[in-house]
């Protein structure tokens, strides 16, 4: 599949390879959202419908949205709200996102993420 060009559809692209690089408790869906419908937030996880709903600001630039969703995808790694609650930013966090974030720049995840066939 060829690089997508428009930045929503460039996003779609590196969510699905960290679907199939990391795994969630839950399924993941990626929906894009307007400020109004936002809260004040660029980005957040929810379950939603037995799926982890990451919603991440349309209006953000692309780098920026990259950015988001690496986070956010560590917070759905990290999710354990089933459970006993941890600490939003806790050390498990920290482990989920230096996972995603060393995969994605150190071992080519931002290039190998519109090779791979999907």
């Amino acid at each position: 599949m060829p690089r997508a060009r428009k930045k929503l559809d460039r996003i779609r692209q590196v969510h699905s390879w960290m679907q199939s690089r990391f795994r969630t408790p839950h399924p993941t869906v990626l929906r894009f959202v307007s400020p109004e419908a936002s809260e004040g937030s660029l980005g957040f996880v929810e379950l939603h419908r037995g799926k982890l709903r990451i919603s991440l600001l349309k209006t953000c630039t692309h780098q920026h949205l990259q950015d988001l969703l690496i986070h956010e995808y560590s917070h759905a790694m990290d999710w354990s709200h089933h459970r006993a609650p941890r600490p939003d930013h806790g050390p498990h966090f920290g482990v989920c996102y230096s996972e995603v974030y060393r995969a994605y720049i150190d071992e080519g995840g931002w290039k190998e993420s519109y090779e791979c066939k999907w």
